[in-house]
C-alpha cells in the first residue's frame, strides 16, 4: 500500500521534533561534560541530566509521531451503511424478535418510527430475510415502491413481489409458469395458504409516501381521510386486501412514520397491533463500526487506527448519542462526511466542525451531485433546500414544491431550467435528495397539500452552512458559531463549540493574511478565549511546582519539595549523593581536628580560640574534647598519643580529700562544688580510648575508667523520693528530686559507649566483669526509661526540659535533638525500643531543621542556681550560677543519621519521611560545613565545646554510607 503523503501538521512536527532532539542531545552532552556550565545556575547536575534525557524521548517521539501516518479512510465505500446488509443490523436483535412474534400472531402489524430510524434496513434485511432463512409458516413480500397508480400501482408491485418471492417449486404447486397478472393476485394469494402451507405476510413499507403521493384519493371532498369502509369502495386493490385478511388467508405490516399515525386510520381492518421502533443504542452502533473498520488483512478500511480513528470513534459516538439513542440515518450521513477528513482524528473532527461540520460536507456532496445530475445551479437548490429550514428555531418547515421552484428561481437570476417542463427539474433533484434521507414528501397538517420537508430536523444546521464559498477558514468560524448556537444552556455543550486555541491562532493569522473574515459576533470569539484555561492549567501547576520546589510558601508544596528531592529531580535542591555527604563530613572532621589540635597546649584544651594562660579554668571541656578525638576516624596517631598526656592531666585535676572519696570534677577552677557533667564526659572518653587502644594502653587507663564511673555514680540519686533512672546535676543534694535531664542524656551517652566497647559499670567496689556488665545493662534501660518519661508532648510544645525543677517548663531543643539521637542509637545497639510516641515525632522534628540557616541562634540556656548540697569538704553550700547551651546542630546530625540507618534497616518509614529527614541531613552536613568551621573559628562563638559536640555528632557518619531506601 503507497504511503500517505505528510499534511502541514506532520511536516511542522517532523521539523519540530528534530530541533528539540537536536537541542536536547547538545543539553545532555554538555551537561555531562561540563557540568559546572550550565544554563540554570540553580538547577542540580542530576536535574538537569534528567530534563535533557526528557527533552531527547521527546523529540525523538515527536519525530516519530510525524513519520507514523495518522489514521485515513482508505475506501470509503465500506463505511456506507447498506439497508439491504443482514450484517449491519446492529443491536435490533430484540426489536427483529419482537416484530416477528407480532406479525405471526397478529393479521395487521403498524410498524412505526421517526424517519431515519431504520424502519427500512429491519424490515428489508430483518424481518425480510429472516422469514425467508426460517422458511416459516409466513411468506414475506416486500413492497417499496408503490408505483404510479394509486390502485393498480400497489397491485403490480405486489405482483412482482410476489412472483420473486417463490421458488421454483412452490410456483409449480400454484400453477405459475410466469408471474400472476395483477388482476388475478387476489385468486393467487388466497391459494398460498392451502397449497404452500404458508400465509403471505405484505410488507408495506414507506407507507406514508404512498398516501403523501395520493393525499388527493384519500382525502374526502369535506377534506377529511376516508375511513376504512370509504376507501374500499373506491379502490379495488384494498378492497381485495380487506377481504384476504377476513378470511385469514394474509397477514399485513404498513411501516410509517410516526408523525403519520394518524394516516394509518384509513388502512385498518383488523385488530391491528403497533410496535414502535426506537434509536440505536450507542454500543450496538459502536459495535456496527468496529465491524466495518476491522482490518482482516486483505483490504484495510482505515490505516493506522491506532493513530486517531479509536479516540475519533468515541467522540463520534458520543456526538451521535441523544437522550433517545442514536439516529440511524444521521449515522449514515456522518461516515459519509468522515471522507472529507484529510486524516481520522479528533482534531481533525473538530476542525471541520465537529459532527454538524461532517453532516455539512456530505449534505454538501450530496447536493452538488443531485444538481449536477439534473443540470441546476448548486446555489438554486441549496436556496430551495435553505427554505425549508426556520433558522431562528432550527426546525424544518413544508414548502410546497410551487414555493421552493420559485426560490430556485429567484436564487438562480431567474434563468430556465428550474421549471418542470424540461424533464431535468428542480422536482428531480429533490426526489434524488429524497431517496438520500436529505428530504422528503409529507402532507400538510392544515392545507392537507403535498408539501416538502428536510427528513429531520438535525439537518437544519448542515443545510444553513452548505454552499458556503469553500475558504476553509471562514467556514470553520461559522460552523463553529452556528454549533455554538444550537448548542443550547448546558455549560458543557457550550463548552465544546467555543473555539479551541488552535482555531484561535489559525483564523487569526489567516485574517491577517486576509484569508478570512470574522463574520461573526465579536462577543462569541472573545467568550472562546476561556478555551485557553485548561491550557494555562498546567502551566500554573508547573509554576506551582517550580515555586514548592525552589522553597516557596504553595499549597502542597512540602509534598512536591519532598518528592523532587527524594527522585532526585529538583532543579532548586541540590542534593548531594550519598557519597559526597560522607567526603564532606570526613572533610570537616578534618578541620575540626586541627582546630581542637591547634587549642592543645601542655596537655590541656583551651577553652576557647583565645589564648590563655592558664587554661584550667573550665576542666568539663577536657573529656568531652577527647571524646570528639577519640570517636573520629580521622584522628591522627600522633595526635592520640598526646591525648594521653591529657587523660593524665584531667585525672589529676579531680577533687579528691580522701582515698574512699568519689567528688570527680569541679566544673570551674572557682567552683565551690563539683557536677555531673566532666565525670560523664571522662566516662565516655575512656571508654572510646580503651576501644580504640591496644590492649596495654587500654589496660593502663583502666583503673581511671572505673574511678570516673564510681564518680559518675555519685550522682544518681536514691531514696528520699528520688526516681528509678534519674540522674542529677550535682551530688548530695539536700533534695535529690530535682533532677537533670541534661544529667541523665550524659550518662546515657557514657552508658552506650561504655557498651560499645564492650566495658562494663563499676559503681561498686570488686565487681566481677560480668557483674559490671549487668549493671551497666540495667543503667541503661533505667535511665531510658526514665527520659521517655520525661518527654513532653502537647499540641505545640515537643521534647524535653532540661531539669524536674518546679517552674522550669522550657523544651529545649538542641537537648531534645541529642536525646533523639541517644534513644536512637540505644534502639539499634541495646535494643531497647523508643517508645511510638516520641517516634513519631522525630521525622517531623528533624525535618524542620533544612529550613536552619547557618547563623541560626545557639539553643536556649539553663540556669542551676541555689541548689543545697554538701560540697567535697562536708559543707552545706548554695550552688553557685551554673549555665548550660544546648547545640542543635551536631546533634541535628547525629539524630537525622541515625533515625535514616533505623529507616533503611527496618524499612518502616514512609518515602517522604526520608525524604525530608535526608534533607536536613544534607542540609546540615554538607550546607552548612562551613558555618560549623567558621562557628569553631570565630573570636565571638569559637568556644572550644562548639567544635568538639560537632566532631563527635559527625562521626556518627561513616566514611560510607549506604543509600537509604526511599
Amino acid at each position: 500500500m503507497p504511503r500517505q503523503p505528510l499534511s502541514f501538521e506532520e511536516k511542522f512536527k517532523l521539523i519540530a521534533g528534530g530541533i528539540t532532539t537536536v537541542i536536547s542531545m547538545l543539553t545532555v552532552v554538555s551537561q555531562v561534560v561540563n557540568e559546572g556550565k550550565h544554563v540554570f545556575s540553580q538547577a542540580s547536575t542530576a536535574a538537569l541530566v534528567l530534563f535533557g534525557v526528557v527533552l531527547l524521548a521527546a523529540g525523538v517521539w515527536t519525530v516519530r509521531d510525524s513519520l507514523t501516518g495518522r489514521s485515513r479512510l482508505l475506501h470509503p465505500a465500506s463505511l456506507m451503511l447498506d439497508p439491504d446488509n443482514p450484517l449491519q443490523l446492529a443491536g435490533r436483535a430484540e426489536e427483529l424478535r419482537r416484530l416477528i412474534g407480532m406479525c405471526t400472531g397478529s393479521d395487521q402489524v403498524f410498524l412505526l418510527g421517526e424517519s431515519g430510524v431504520g424502519k427500512s434496513a429491519l424490515l428489508r434485511s430483518g424481518l425480510h430475510r429472516s422469514l425467508q432463512a426460517q422458511d416459516a409458516r409466513l411468506l414475506p413480500l416486500y413492497i417499496d415502491p408503490w408505483r404510479q397508480d394509486w390502485e393498480y400501482g400497489p397491485r403490480a408491485a405486489l405482483a412482482d413481489a410476489f412472483w420473486c418471492a417463490l421458488s421454483e417449486e412452490q410456483r409449480g404447486r400454484l400453477g405459475l409458469q410466469t408471474a400472476p397478472e395483477p388482476e388475478r393476485l387476489s385468486e393467487v394469494l388466497s391459494g398460498c395458504r392451502a397449497k404452500l402451507g404458508k400465509i403471505p405476510l405484505l410488507l408495506f413499507d414507506q407507507f406514508n409516501d404512498y398516501q403523501v403521493q395520493h393525499r388527493t384519493s384519500f382525502i374526502s371532498a369535506h377534506g377529511v381521510w376516508l375511513s376504512p369502509d370509504q376507501l374500499v369502495e373506491v379502490n379495488s386493490f384494498w378492497r381485495d386486501i380487506r377481504g384476504l385478511l377476513e378470511q385469514r388467508l394474509v397477514r399485513v405490516l404498513c411501516a410509517s412514520r410516526t408523525d403519520a399515525r394518524p394516516w394509518l386510520a384509513v388502512v385498518t381492518f383488523a385488530d391491528a397491533q403497533t410496535y414502535t421502533l426506537y434509536r440505536l443504542d450507542p454500543g450496538s452502533f459502536k459495535s456496527l463500526l468496529d465491524q466495518l473498520t476491522t482490518d482482516t488483512g486483505t483490504r484495510p478500511v482505515i490505516s493506522n487506527p491506532e493513530r486517531g480513528w479509536n479516540r475519533l470513534r468515541e467522540r463520534l459516538v458520543k456526538d451521535l448519542t441523544t437522550d433517545s439513542g442514536i439516529l440511524a440515518i444521521q449515522a449514515r450521513l456522518a461516515l459519509q462526511g468522515l471522507d472529507s477528513l484529510p486524516a481520522l482524528t479528533v482534531e481533525e473532527y473538530e476542525w471541520i466542525g465537529g459532527l454538524p461540520g461532517l453532516e455539512t460536507a456530505a449534505v454538501e456532496k450530496k447536493m452538488k451531485a443531485a444538481a449536477l445530475h439534473h443540470m441546476l445551479q448548486p446555489g438554486a437548490l441549496h436556496a430551495a433546500l435553505k427554505a425549508l429550514v426556520d433558522p431562528e428555531r432550527a426546525i424544518t418547515v413544508p414548502r410546497t414544491e410551487s414555493e421552493l421552484e420559485e426560490v430556485a428561481h429567484r436564487a438562480s437570476g431567474g434563468a430556465e431550467g428550474v421549471r418542470p417542463t424540461d424533464g431535468k427539474t428542480l422536482p428531480h433533484a429533490l426526489e434524488e435528495l429524497e431517496s438520500s434521507h436529505i428530504v422528503h414528501k409529507s402532507i400538510h397538517s392544515e392545507t392537507r397539500e403535498p408539501v416538502w420537508i428536510l427528513d429531520h430536523d438535525y439537518l437544519c444546521g448542515a443545510v444553513l452552512a452548505a454552499g458556503n464559498p469553500r475558504n476553509r477558514w471562514s467556514r470553520l468560524l461559522v460552523q463553529r458559531y452556528e454549533a455554538y448556537k444550537r448548542a443550547g444552556r448546558g455549560w458543557i455543550t457550550r463548552w465544546a463549540t467555543l473555539l479551541t486555541p488552535r482555531m484561535h491562532l489559525a483564523l487569526a493569522y489567516q485574517h491577517l493574511r486576509g484569508r478570512v473574515d470574522f463574520r461573526v459576533p465579536l462577543s462569541y470569539v472573545v467568550l472562546s478565549l476561556v478555551r485557553f484555561v485548561p491550557y494555562l492549567v498546567p502551566l500554573l501547576l508547573i509554576g506551582g511546582v517550580l515555586a514548592a520546589d525552589n522553597g516557596w510558601p504553595t499549597p502542597g508544596g512540602s509534598w512536591i519539595r519532598d518528592f523532587t528531592y527524594a527522585h532526585r529531580v529538583s532543579l532548586f535542591q541540590d542534593r548531594p549523593s550519598e557519597t559526597a555527604v560522607a567526603a564532606t563530613a570526613e572533610s570537616t572532621r578534618i578541620h575540626l581536628l586541627r582546630i581542637l589540635e591547634d587549642r592543645l597546649m601542655d596537655g590541656w584544651f583551651q577553652p576557647s580560640i583565645l589564648k590563655n594562660p592558664t587554661p584550667d579554668q573550665e576542666s568539663w571541656i577536657q573529656p568531652q574534647v577527647l571524646a570528639a578525638l577519640w570517636r573520629a576516624p580521622e584522628t591522627s596517631a600522633s595526635l592520640r598519643a598526646r591525648s594521653h598526656e591529657a587523660f593524665e592531666k584531667l585525672y589529676q585535676a579531680r577533687v579528691d580529700p580522701g582515698s574512699e572519696s568519689y567528688f570527680g570534677w569541679r566544673t570551674y577552677s572557682n567552683s565551690r562544688h563539683t557536677s555531673a557533667e566532666p565525670a560523664l564526659w571522662t566516662v565516655a572518653a575512656l571508654s572510646l580510648l580503651v576501644a580504640y587502644s591496644d590492649r596495654a594502653t587500654g589496660a593502663s587507663f583502666h583503673p581511671m575508667l572505673e574511678y570516673a564511673q564510681r564518680v559518675a555514680s555519685t550522682y544518681r540519686p536514691v531514696g528520699n523520693g528520688a526516681e528509678q533512672g534519674a540522674w542529677n546535676m550535682f551530688r548530695n543534694q539536700t533534695d535529690p528530686r530535682i533532677h537533670s535531664t541534661y544529667s541523665a542524656t550524659l550518662a546515657l551517652l557514657a552508658l552506650l559507649e561504655a557498651r560499645a566497647s564492650n566495658l562494663g559499670w563499676y559503681d561498686r567496689p570488686s565487681m566481677s566483669a560480668e557483674q559490671a556488665d549487668q549493671r551497666r545493662d540495667e543503667l541503661l534501660r533505667l535511665t531510658t526509661e526514665w527520659l521517655n518519661d520525661q518527654f513532653v508532648d502537647n499540641r505545640d510544645t515537643v521534647g524535653w526540659r532540661a531539669s524536674t525543677i518546679e517552674g522550669d517548663s522550657v523544651i529545649h531543643d538542641g537537648l531534645t535533638l541529642q536525646i533523639y539521637a541517644e534513644l536512637l542509637r540505644a534502639e539499634d545497639e541495646a535494643k531497647i525500643t523508643v517508645p511510638p510516641r516520641i517516634l513519631t515525632r522525630i521525622p517531623g522534628h528533624l525535618a524542620a531543621l533544612a529550613n536552619r540557616p547557618g547563623d541560626f541562634r545557639i539553643d536556649t540556656q539553663t540556669r542551676w542556681t541555689g541548689i543545697w548540697l554538701t560540697n567535697y569538704e562536708g559543707v552545706p553550700v548554695v550552688s553557685n550560677v551554673y549555665e548550660l547551651k544546648f547545640l542543635w546542630h551536631p546533634w541535628g546530625i547525629e539524630a537525622t543519621t541515625r533515625w535514616l540507618s533505623r529507616a533503611r534497616q527496618r524499612n518502616d518509614a514512609s518515602w517522604r519521611e526520608i525524604a525530608a529527614v535526608t534533607r536536613a541531613r544534607d542540609h546540615l552536613v554538607v550546607d552548612l560545613a562551613q558555618d560549623a568551621i567558621a562557628d569553631a573559628t570565630d573570636p565571638k562563638t569559637g568556644f572550644t565545646f562548639i567544635p568538639a559536640e560537632m566532631l563527635y555528632a559527625l562521626s556518627s557518619i561513616p566514611r560510607n554510607i549506604a543509600p537509604p531506601r526511599n
